[in-house]
């Protein structure tokens, strides 16, 4: 028994030192993806875009994060919203978004069929039909976004031998409930740097900007 204690404690220290390192590398590679982050490029006429927003009842701040899309300082784009049933909260946050704005090509579908296992997936498949548009931006209802978002995403979209864009988030709690918090940490330290990794590694990453997410389901 002595002679295990010495091994437990020199596993716990080797634990410990190997995940502040993981931690340190994780920050210094956001903090590189900072600095070399590029603005981007100005197109003469941007291409027209569908919005593909699957939704699922009525999450906290889900309305301000739908209101972010509707404020996109882009010339013509398309807002789809999907849900699976007629009775789901999130239908009166979208009848109010169309409300207040009236002038934007949105559109509401609720279909109930499933397609394999994954309900999301389902709920994309059932609203990929009414898009109209090339360019697909899907994008899950807690993300929150700056009026510039898409101006981003199709921007990189348009640099040479790139098919398809994708953008690192930062997750924050929309209440001070510990799982939340836990989750939003989850994304900050694990999701964010281990995304980072490949452009490090060898990898031909394009990034568009970071934006936010709120961490407001543990699980769905």
């Amino acid at each position: 028994m002595v002679a295990v204690l010495p091994l437990l404690a020199a596993a716990s220290a080797l634990l410990s030192v190997t995940g502040c390192v993981q931690s340190s590398l994780g920050a210094g590679l956001l903090a590189r993806f900072r600095r070399t982050e590029r603005r981007p490029v100005v197109l003469g006429n941007p291409p027209p875009v569908t919005v593909l927003k699957p939704l699922y009842g009525s999450e906290p701040l889900l309305e301000e994060a739908l209101e972010s899309f509707c404020t996109q300082d882009y010339p013509q784009m398309q807002i789809l919203f999907g849900v699976r049933d007629a009775d789901d909260p999130a239908i009166a946050i979208v009848r109010r978004l169309q409300e207040r704005h009236p002038h934007l090509d949105m559109e509401l579908v609720v279909d109930p069929a499933l397609h394999g296992l994954n309900r999301k997936i389902s709920n994309l498949m059932n609203i990929l039909p009414r898009a109209r548009h090339e360019i697909l931006v899907i994008s899950d209802s807690d993300i929150h976004v700056r009026p510039d978002y898409l101006q981003h995403i199709v921007s990189a979209l348009h640099q040479p031998n790139t098919g398809l864009v994708t953008t690192l988030y930062a997750g924050l709690p929309a209440s001070g409930s510990l799982v939340q918090m836990l989750a939003a940490c989850q994304i900050n330290t694990t999701f964010c740097p281990a995304s980072c990794s490949p452009a490090i590694l060898g990898g031909r990453t394009v990034w568009a900007p970071p934006w936010r997410c709120a961490a407001r389901r543990w699980m769905r």
